[in-house]
């Protein structure tokens, strides 16, 4: 196995591929990685338990990874108030790239996470329910909600979202799929009138923008080597 993995090694740095990947043995979609802390047991006395991530992508050119939260980490509101709010100016986006990364992140992780543009457009989302046409164009964020588009091509299995112990206790919207109860958590995509996409059980829906019992599974990208298995 050791020769195998020397050989992948090798051939990857002469195409002249990142060492973040070298570093980490190459992180495929679909794996689990851990990366930052979130309190998640419902015990704040124990500390904030390792966030278990989902890998969607990778980039060998500069040796990052995409990765969405294997579980919901918060209720919050896609916009605090229904003013129509696209992503770009949603109390949601705010909060990511803000309290959330302060809360998650060492500096040193936080310095990981690469500011990435990310596209509120037409082509990310899905047209029969954008009736309104409300985009954000491209935003720079470090952590973002995935769009209609990345869902459906990115996901697969892990659309299905369980919430933390914690979460779980709190007043949140599930729908219960073969015995399991899933969360509707929040894509960036606007809907009808003030309206936003979530995932909701094994299907989508459209929710008021400031309905407060959907959660959020943050997406960022960042790189390899940050990460542990």
């Amino acid at each position: 196995m050791k020769r195998v993995t020397a050989l992948i090694l090798a051939v990857a740095m002469a195409l002249g591929l990142s060492s973040a990947f070298a570093e980490s043995t190459f992180i495929w979609p679909g794996e689990l990685v851990n990366f930052g802390h979130y309190e998640q047991d419902g015990n704040k006395g124990n500390g904030d338990e390792p966030i278990r991530w989902v890998v969607l992508d990778m980039d060998f050119a500069d040796g990052t990874i995409m990765l969405l939260s294997e579980k919901a980490l918060e209720k919050l509101p896609f916009n605090k108030t229904s003013n129509g709010a696209a992503w770009g100016d949603s109390s949601l986006r705010k909060w990511l790239n803000d309290d959330f990364v302060r809360a998650a992140f060492t500096g040193e992780e936080a310095a990981a996470i690469r500011v990435t543009q990310v596209e509120d457009t037409a082509e990310q989302s899905y047209a029969d329910a954008n009736t309104s046409n409300r985009f954000s164009g491209v935003t720079e964020d470090k952590v973002f909600c995935l769009s209609y588009y990345e869902l459906l091509t990115k996901v697969g299995r892990y659309a299905f979202c369980e919430p933390t112990i914690a979460l779980s206790k709190k007043n949140i919207k599930l729908d219960k799929v073969d015995g399991v109860n899933y969360c509707w958590w929040w894509l960036r995509t606007s809907a009808f009138k003030n309206n936003a996409l979530c995932m909701a059980g094994d299907g989508f829906t459209s929710c008021y923008e400031h309905f407060d019992q959907a959660v959020v599974r943050p997406a960022l990208w960042v790189d390899a080597s940050a990460v542990t298995r």
